[in-house]
């Protein structure tokens, strides 16, 4: 059955007479051989062969190998080309979204919108500037441009500032603890930065600890975020509003403090989640600052990749825009940094 399907799709009941008569040899077998070949034809006619016999088709084999071969190359080659675009780029793009991919706040992956070059363009360097020398139309300026600026001498009570007032100031207030020991998304507690073990799992550990802990002895470098209205009053009193901000300037309410050993620090390039400037307060020890174009625009073409190093001493303030710019710190000296960071914004017409 099978045999007489195939010479149905391939050869055909003409086919089949054409080998038959061209094997008869002589007449007197035409009359037999006629008979046979009916036979054969009725036998094929009456045959009922599945549909998908009927629909094969026949191919050449170069063509299968050009067509596997094709699609390998082109596979391979379009990944590549991907990986080249990036490379030209200096960043990854989300195809599907239409968005760069940026590390922000050590958060992971995220989907970014494409910042503009122009700031970067314009920015040779950082501009260092004494408060008072420091006008309100000047610094706005500076901040529209989103020109980093590092302001001297913005305030001389760094001293006050210390672990001494942390632990007056939060152990005395048990529900502070409880809320900061929380870590919720207001209270966040961020530990472990490029050290290897967790020397203070929380902020209430770490202000418990005894001044001679031998635990203060290791690397360690903390942050957080005061959530508490009670602690926020008492910074208040401490740090005063820069008397060079606009009265249409919004404080956030909602500081970070940050507080290591030298040597450490936030060393992986990265840009912070919010979208507002802000304002570093080094209230004592010494820090580094390290600030980059933005990954979209790092082609020398642009602003290029050059980096910015900004030291910062006690007293000074930094104000920069840490969403645009990428940046990196670590702790310089031979004594704790503790910095106090706050927000700000011109454009929400709020007043502290």
């Amino acid at each position: 059955m099978l045999r007489f399907c195939i010479n149905k799709m391939f050869n055909g009941p003409g086919t089949i007479r054409r080998r038959i008569s061209a094997a008869s040899g002589n007449s007197t077998k035409l009359h037999k051989d006629k008979e046979i070949e009916e036979t054969i034809l009725n036998n094929v006619a009456n045959q009922k062969c599945p549909s998908w016999f009927e629909r094969i088709c026949v191919v050449k084999l170069s063509f299968v190998l050009a067509c596997s071969i094709s699609y390998t190359i082109g596979s391979n080659f379009g990944l590549l080309s991907l990986d080249i675009a990036q490379g030209i780029r200096g960043y990854a793009w989300n195809y599907d979204k239409g968005c760069v991919i940026s590390d922000r706040d050590q958060g992971g992956k995220l989907c970014w919108h494409i910042n503009t070059c122009d700031y970067c363009m314009a920015v040779k360097g950082p501009i260092t500037v004494n408060a008072s020398d420091l006008t309100k139309e000047l610094f706005q300026k500076y901040d529209v441009e989103k020109q980093p600026l590092l302001v001297k001498r913005v305030f001389n009570n760094g001293d006050d500032f210390n672990l001494d007032w942390l632990r007056d100031t939060y152990l005395s207030d048990e529900e502070a603890l409880i809320q900061q020991k929380n870590k919720s998304s207001a209270c966040s507690y961020y530990v472990n930065f490029f050290t290897k073990e967790e020397i203070f799992p929380d902020l209430e550990t770490m202000l418990r600890a005894p001044p001679n802990d031998t635990k203060f002895e290791n690397p360690w470098y903390i942050g957080w975020r005061v959530c508490q209205a009670q602690i926020e009053e008492k910074l208040a009193k401490l740090i005063k509003r820069p008397n060079f901000f606009q009265d249409d300037v919004y404080v956030y309410g909602v500081p970070h403090i940050y507080i290591g050993t030298p040597g450490l620090g936030v060393q992986d390039f990265h840009i912070d989640k919010h979208d507002t400037s802000s304002y570093q307060l080094q209230m004592s020890g010494r820090k580094r600052w390290m600030l980059k174009a933005p990954s979209e625009c790092s082609s020398p073409l642009l602003c290029g990749s050059s980096i910015m190093e900004i030291d910062i001493e006690q007293g000074d303030a930094l104000f920069v825009d840490s969403s645009y710019w990428q940046h990196s710190t670590k702790v310089l000296g031979d004594s704790l940094s503790q910095v106090v960071i706050f927000d700000y914004d011109f454009w929400t017409h709020r007043k502290l």
